[in-house]
């Protein structure tokens, strides 16, 4: 189901049904603010792609720190990592500086956590590999919809990546889980 489904749902519900408890009506009214902030998520997430892939030129190129860019990843995610007893190891040296667009590097490591926060472990068939940098692609479509992620995000990913001139791969690792490796070109 859609958000937009899910919301006319709860709300036709509560519209026609006169005689549900205040509890009851709570709970569609939680339903249905969940699934307008997925919405909402969905929308933002499709605009950032959209333009990343069809207007390059309007982002604003500038020097960027990308140790300052991923401590405040690390911080915005701080209460889910903590929640999940995630460890993110920072080894991005002081002065690492990338030509670039700060909300797109900011897209790039936010994306990345994000997935290994609610994915953490899980391997990849290898002939997902490939696809799974592809937009809405979900390798497994009923998790992938309970932690209400758009399937934008490793899109988003790769085209931030390509953005900076660099590349990006995915691999599953011997020890489990899934390993991505990318590259992005350094201030000269």
């Amino acid at each position: 189901k859609t958000p937009v489904t899910s919301i006319r749902g709860y709300l036709e519900t509560l519209l026609q049904q006169h005689e549900i408890s205040p509890d009851k009506q709570r709970f569609f009214l939680d339903r249905a603010y969940t699934q307008a902030l997925r919405l909402s998520d969905l929308i933002r997430d499709v605009a950032l792609i959209t333009k990343i892939e069809e207007a390059t030129d309007l982002f604003e190129r500038k020097p960027v720190d990308l140790k300052q860019v991923v401590e405040e990843v690390i911080a915005d995610h701080k209460n889910t990592l903590d929640a999940h007893r995630v460890q993110i190891v920072d080894r991005i040296g002081r002065g690492t500086t990338v030509e670039g667009n700060h909300t797109l590097l900011y897209s790039i490591f936010w994306n990345l956590t994000d997935n290994a926060v609610n994915y953490a472990g899980e391997g990849v068939p290898e002939a997902d590999l490939e696809k799974i940098f592809v937009r809405f692609y979900r390798v497994d479509e009923g998790r992938s919809r309970k932690n209400g992620g758009s399937g934008l995000g490793l899109s988003i990913v790769r085209n931030s990546v390509l953005y900076h001139k660099g590349c990006i791969s995915a691999k599953n690792r011997k020890e489990g889980g899934l390993e991505f490796l990318f590259s992005l070109a350094k201030k000269s």
